[in-house]
């Protein structure tokens, strides 16, 4: 279990409760790493559990908030 992502007052927010920690690439390409802290998700981007998009994009996931 690396994270949860959760829906609350209106806003998604993932939180990382990982060992390694979780990068979040928003749409701006602004990386915000995360090690056991909550990040509110907007717009779209990436989410990489334990690493960056480029050294392991096989634990990338997509997100989109509408």
């Amino acid at each position: 279990h690396h994270a949860d992502i959760m829906y609350r007052h209106g806003h998604f927010a993932l939180f990382d409760i990982s060992t390694n920690g979780t990068v979040v690439v928003d749409r701006n390409k602004e990386i915000k790493r995360l090690h056991r802290e909550e990040l509110v998700l907007s717009g779209n981007g990436m989410i990489c559990f334990g690493g960056t998009p480029e050294t392991d994009p096989e634990a990338v996931v997509y997100y989109q908030c509408t």
